[in-house]
């Protein structure tokens, strides 16, 4: 036998790092900062989309609510609740209370007193020898007492003193 011995010499070329060149880079970020410019405004404009129509559908809410009270007269009820307008209106009492608060500023409770002591004035005036309770009662008020408490609120007066004064 005759020996043999082989080296074997593996070359390897280790590729030389190549950079990017700048301005394939530049052209990367401008591309991708332009593609999220235009997502961000295409969202911004649906969503001012969203927000008009939202304030129209409010404004509508709002403006049935005070449709339906003052048409079906329901703040002559004793005990109306906040639940039986959204009820008429097939919505619930929180959306009819933010929309109240949002749009007149006030509370449920406070516009259907306001309405009950303009009715009481119109009654007042319209019928001068009407019994202050009566008048109370007619306007929707639970006692003599709530009457003449949010009649003063409203007006800065009593039955009596508003009643003098129209005369």
């Amino acid at each position: 036998f005759k020996t043999y011995s082989s080296a074997y010499i593996f070359h390897t070329d280790i590729p030389k790092k190549t950079a990017v060149p700048l301005w394939v880079i530049i052209i990367c970020i401008l591309a991708a900062a332009g593609l999220i410019i235009f997502i961000l405004l295409k969202n911004r404009k649906r969503d001012e989309e969203v927000t008009v129509t939202t304030d129209d559908s409010r404004i509508n809410l709002m403006e049935q609510i005070s449709t339906l009270i003052e048409e079906k007269e329901l703040y002559r009820r004793k005990n109306l609740r906040i639940t039986d307008v959204a009820s008429e209106l097939a919505t619930n009492k929180t959306y009819v209370s933010i929309i109240l608060n949002n749009l007149s500023g006030e509370s449920f409770t406070t516009m259907i007193t306001r309405y009950r002591v303009m009715y009481a004035q119109k009654l007042l005036r319209e019928r001068p020898d009407m019994m202050l309770d009566e008048v109370a009662d007619q306007s929707g008020f639970s006692s003599r007492t709530t009457f003449f408490r949010n009649f003063k609120v409203v007006t800065g007066m009593t039955p009596q003193e508003w009643k003098n004064q129209t005369e």
